[in-house]
């Protein structure tokens, strides 16, 4: 991952990120709600690398952490 002031960009190809799981979703939002602004555009890179990732993108939504799928 790597947070900017302007954006947040994630790569879930990244091996740090191996393993996260849908009980991982609500913690993952809420660190990318923590380091973008409102206005800040979020990029989910190769996020089919994710099982479910489909409910990660409609969590964030929702909830309203990530306002700009």
């Amino acid at each position: 991952m790597r947070p900017r002031k302007e954006a947040f960009y994630c790569n879930f190809e990244d091996m740090r990120l191996f393993g996260l799981a849908v009980d991982d979703f609500p913690a993952f939002l809420s660190l990318v709600d923590e380091m973008t602004s409102a206005k800040a555009p979020v990029f989910f890179d190769e996020v089919q690398e994710v099982p479910e990732w489909q409910r990660l993108v409609r969590a964030g939504h929702q909830t309203g952490n990530v306002r700009r799928v």
